[in-house]
């Protein structure tokens, strides 16, 4: 069932209103940043072992580094109470 439109306007709020700004991190989320940044790094050096160069590794690698690894932190960063 798709979220109502309270709930998006909650979810709005909360990501461009409630969630400005920096919070420190807590021993729980810098360890959780340090072991994706990690294994972000294992993984693409994995990729670059099996892939051929080209078009495609680099879209994946961008993907990965630029985007995962933005996303894969920044759900720490919003919930570093919840760790």
């Amino acid at each position: 069932m798709p979220p109502t439109d309270a709930e998006l306007r909650e979810a709005l709020h909360r990501r461009v209103v409630t969630d400005v700004g920096y919070h420190a991190p807590n021993d729980a989320a810098r360890e959780a940043h340090e072991q994706i940044r990690l294994h972000t790094e294992t993984l693409a050096h994995l990729m670059i072992d099996l892939c051929p160069p080209g078009r495609e590794l680099s879209l994946g690698l961008t993907k990965l580094i630029d985007e995962a690894m933005a996303h894969f932190n920044a759900a720490v960063a919003r919930n570093h109470d919840r760790l």
